[in-house]
């Protein structure tokens, strides 16, 4: 079992909507993994199973696509990732050893670190820990 190593692939636009089954088709035809997988198309990936890495249910939480050529890494992909590490979608069997990886590969990525100053819960957090900074606005 393995964390996929950190990539830090360039970020697409924010507003760009997230279908992973498309992704998926074109991160397969971009790294040549069209029969199988490669070391190209684990990029896209945040985990394997590196027992299993020639088959291509052995890699979960694809967080990128490949746009004008290019692999990126997708904010509404690594959105998502994340939301199924919390459960959603009935969430991902992964060993327990990898999960804090899996969550801080997630959370560092560039993507999330911009998403972060975005996230309404977030900045309420931060506001309520600054009052000064509000009453200088």
């Amino acid at each position: 079992m393995a964390v996929s190593a950190f990539q830090d692939l360039p970020l697409a636009d924010r507003a760009r909507e997230w279908d992973g089954a498309a992704a998926e088709k074109r991160v397969r035809k971009w790294a040549g993994a069209e029969e199988e997988p490669n070391a190209k198309y684990r990029d896209a990936h945040v985990w394997y199973d590196a027992e299993s890495k020639d088959n291509f249910t052995a890699y979960k939480l694809l967080i990128a696509d490949v746009i004008s050529g290019r692999l990126v890494a997708v904010p509404r992909g690594i959105m998502a990732a994340g939301n199924v590490m919390q459960g959603s979608r009935g969430g991902v069997d992964l060993p327990r050893a990898d999960i804090g990886r899996v969550k801080s590969h997630l959370s560092t990525a560039p993507a999330a670190r911009a998403l972060r100053k975005e996230v309404p819960h977030r900045a309420a957090r931060a506001d309520a820990r600054r009052p000064h900074d509000r009453a200088a606005a």
